[in-house]
Parts: structure tokens; C-alpha cells; sequence
């Protein structure tokens, strides 16, 4: 006769439990196809259009009731150029620029009927709306065995992201995510056409799951609507890059020329030139004195300690930095070396100086101004440097959120981390954390393809 089989109580089969628990509650938090087809059935057929048409927006924006009803959100009915469609914005946002760019703040669009209902309602008490569609959906789920609530609604768009190619970010931009909830949302700069036509796809699937009529959204990306830039300021765009480094190399290229007496001002433009591609390569924050000492690098490892925000520790990271940067880098300390040797008689105070910064016993970017050496800052740049670009405040940083935004193999946490945007308790660099050094990796190579992409190359000066 068998005997019953004993209880697994061993720790994996526990973990296992657990995790299996776990994906079933997180599939019983999502809703079926059989739940958005019956939702939207209901809502064709109710007579009650302004509750149906706020349930309808928050599953086409992923955004709450509470959310659209808040008198605060601007909105537009109708657009003449856009058909039967309006426009939502977003209450994100985003710093002024020093550049003449003049992006529109986020926005998505809905179709008229239902802005025009979310205007209705934010006239009325918020919880008195909530109370009556959760009495909706609670008949609902008794007719047709549905699990409808106003959150998983609210959710429906994130869980389906992927399948339109709808990034974090561009999720966060449609759904009208806090910063807090997505620190880099500030950082990033979306085409509106480009957004629009994956969320307006995501409709009509939405659309076709209860054969409803497909909404037409060739008239609203071929609008002048469309073609307008959301979000960031200060993401510098590719050709203004390629002009600027250019700019820097040619610089110093022409100035070679005029030695001895030009000296110092190769010095100053290649250590323009050496930041801007490390402040790229690193998302490091604009400060005085950036990146410290030598001993901040590892060019045997390639990586780089970045301390950028004193006022927190946590925000403290090790990056991985790619073969042109490390390369760059060690072409500049060659470049110090050579500059040292020639200016020892000359200029014994300055010598001297670079010597300290190659020993790491003092900050290793400086600049020479009028009366000898002085730190590295935006202030002195400006003073010091041929090249008088007028930069952004962060533009490096915004340009770099931007790029790993589009990069669908990289993790989100990755980014976070790389670009010290991590929340209070977020510890991707203590001894416990889980995130894989690859995880970084993939971001420095990342980096390092669009240097390809825009020409920048490791620069070697030769005295």
C-alpha cells in the first residue's frame, strides 16, 4: 500500500510557492480580452454617455478618474486639424532651455466625445463620479463574469505596451506619470507623430476586440498637431552635436598651428573637448571640478567613479565607460605629460600644477586663465575656452536619457542607475543589489554606437 506522500516544507519549495502565488495574483490584477470586450460593449450601449466615455479615456490613457476629472489638466475638444479628435495634455513639467528650442508640453489624442465629457465632469464632486461607475462596473462583473475596476482599467494600456512598441517613457508621457513615479521623465524629448501613431494603434486594437468602428487617424498624424516635439528643452539634437564637436577638434587643430605660443589655449579647448565627451560617456551632473581626481578611473577596467550630488551618497556610482572614452582619456593624460615638459621653464607654477593632477593629488581637469591655473567649471569654460557654445544647463544628461529611452534591450533600473536617478531606496549599487554589471555594460555600449553614429572619435594631439 502506498503511503501519502510527505509535504514538501524544503526552502526552495517555499520560494517556489511563493512565486507562483505571486503570478497569479499579478494575472488576476490584469483584465482579459473577455473583460475589455464586454467593457466596451456596455459602454456603446449605455445611455449614460459621460460615465462611459470617462471610463473609456482612462483605459485609452491610462489614467485615473481622479486624474481626468482634476480641473487643472488642460484640454482642447476639438482640433480643427485633427478631425474627430482632441487633445489631452499632461501636467508634466519640463525646464526652460538656453537653446532656441521651444517643445510643446506633452499631450496625447482622445477623440472629441470624450473630452468633452471629461470637461462635464470636472465640474462635479470626484467621489460622487467614482462611486457611480464602480456601481457600474460592479453590474458588469454580475452579468458577463467580468473583474473590472477602475484601477485595472487604468492599468490595461501598461500591461499592453510592449505590443505596440510603446516604451517606459512613452508610456509615462500618455499615462501623465509623476516625476517621482519615472525620474527621467523631465529629461525626455518624444515626437508627437511618433507617439501618437503607436497609442492611436493601440485604440483601434482596442477598438476591434468588441468590433466596434475603428477610429481614423490618418488625418490626425498628418496634422500640424503631430509634428510638434513634447517634452525636453534641453536635449541638444544630433546635428547641433556633430556641429559642436566639430567645432571643439577644429579648434584645436587650427591653434596647432601657432605653437609654442598656442599653448594653452590647445590646452584649454582639448579639455573642453575631454569633459563634453566624458559628461556624454557618463550622464555626470555639471559641476565645478567634475569627475575629481585620476585615481576616479580605472582604465585597466574601464570604469569611472562618479560623485556628483554632495548632497547625497547614494547617488555615488561606478560606470563602465567604453573603448573611445577610455581611449580619449588616455590620449589626454599622454597630452598633459607632453604639456608639462614643455611648459616646466616657462610656466613653473602651472607645471607644476598638472603635475598634482597627474598624481592624482589634485582635481584632473583645470583650465589656465589669466593669472595661472584655475578649476574646471561652466563659469570658467566660458572664460577660458576659444569654443564659446552656449550650453544648456544638463543638456549632456538630457541627450543621454533620450538615447537609452529608445533602447528596448536596456533595463529601466539599469538606466536609473546609470544616470543616478534611482529613488531613496533603490540600492543598485550596494553589495545586495541584484542589478547586473551587464546591465551597465549594455548602456556604455549603447553610448558608444551613437558616437559612431556621430562622427566622435577619441582625439589624439600631438605637440
Amino acid at each position: 500500500m502506498l503511503k501519502p506522500s510527505q509535504k514538501n516544507k524544503t526552502v526552495l519549495s517555499t520560494q517556489h510557492k511563493l512565486r507562483r502565488e505571486k503570478e497569479l495574483a499579478c494575472a488576476y490584477d490584469s483584465l482579459t480580452t473577455h473583460d475589455i470586450k464586454q467593457l466596451l460593449n456596455f459602454c456603446y450601449q449605455s445611455d449614460g454617455y459621460q460615465f462611459s466615455h470617462l471610463l473609456l479615456a482612462s483605459l485609452y490613457s491610462a489614467r485615473s478618474i481622479s486624474h481626468l476629472m482634476d480641473p487643472e489638466i488642460r484640454l482642447e475638444d476639438s482640433i480643427t486639424d485633427c478631425g474627430q479628435f482632441g487633445i489631452l495634455y499632461s501636467s508634466m513639467k519640463h525646464p526652460d532651455s538656453l537653446t532656441s528650442a521651444n517643445n510643446s508640453e506633452p499631450f496625447i489624442f482622445l477623440p472629441s466625445t470624450f473630452l468633452m465629457s471629461i470637461r462635464e465632469a470636472q465640474k462635479s464632486d470626484i467621489e460622487e463620479i467614482e462611486s457611480k461607475l464602480k456601481s457600474y462596473l460592479t453590474e458588469i462583473n454580475k452579468k458577463h463574469s467580468t473583474r473590472l475596476t477602475l484601477g485595472r482599467i487604468k492599468r490595461y494600456l501598461i500591461k499592453e505596451a510592449a505590443e505596440f512598441n510603446l516604451s517606459q517613457a512613452e508610456v509615462s508621457f500618455i499615462a501623465d506619470n509623476r516625476i517621482r513615479e519615472h525620474a527621467g521623465s523631465s529629461y525626455l524629448s518624444i515626437s508627437a507623430k511618433e507617439l501618437s501613431e503607436k497609442h492611436l494603434r493601440y485604440l483601434n486594437h482596442v477598438q476591434s476586440l468588441a468590433q466596434q468602428e475603428q477610429f481614423e487617424i490618418g488625418s490626425v498624424l498628418d496634422s500640424p498637431s503631430a509634428e510638434k516635439v513634447m517634452g525636453s528643452n534641453r536635449s541638444m539634437p544630433n546635428k547641433e552635436i556633430i556641429t559642436l564637436f566639430s567645432k571643439m577638434k577644429n579648434v584645436v587643430n587650427v591653434a596647432l598651428k601657432s605653437l609654442p605660443s598656442s599653448i594653452w589655449q590647445i590646452y584649454n579647448d582639448y579639455t573642453l573637448f575631454t569633459v563634453c565627451l566624458l559628461y556624454m560617456s557618463t550622464g555626470h551632473r555639471p559641476s565645478r571640478s567634475p569627475f575629481g581626481t585620476l585615481q576616479n578611473f580605472d582604465l585597466i577596467r574601464e570604469v569611472v567613479w562618479v560623485q556628483d550630488k554632495q548632497a547625497r551618497e547614494g547617488a555615488n556610482r561606478l560606470l563602465p565607460i567604453g573603448k573611445i572614452s577610455s581611449q580619449h582619456l588616455r590620449n589626454y593624460l599622454s597630452f598633459l605629460e607632453k604639456v608639462k615638459d614643455v611648459v616646466k621653464y616657462s610656466y613653473p607654477a602651472e607645471a607644476e600644477s598638472i603635475s598634482q593632477s597627474l598624481s592624482s593629488q589634485a582635481d584632473l581637469f583645470k583650465l589656465k586663465g589669466k593669472t595661472g591655473m584655475t578649476f574646471f567649471s561652466a563659469t570658467t569654460q566660458r572664460e577660458c575656452c576659444t569654443t564659446t557654445h552656449k550650453f544648456a544647463k544638463n543638456w549632456h544628461r538630457h541627450w543621454l536619457r533620450q538615447l537609452l529611452a529608445k533602447q528596448p534591450n536596456i533595463n529601466p533600473s539599469a538606466t536609473d542607475a546609470f544616470m543616478g536617478h534611482e529613488n531613496l531606496l533603490d540600492e543598485s549599487f550596494s553589495i545586495f543589489s541584484s542589478l547586473d554589471v551587464t546591465e551597465l555594460r549594455k548602456i556604455s555600449e549603447a553610448i558608444e554606437r551613437e558616437f559612431a553614429v556621430l562622427g566622435i572619435d577619441a582625439l589624439r594631439v600631438a605637440l
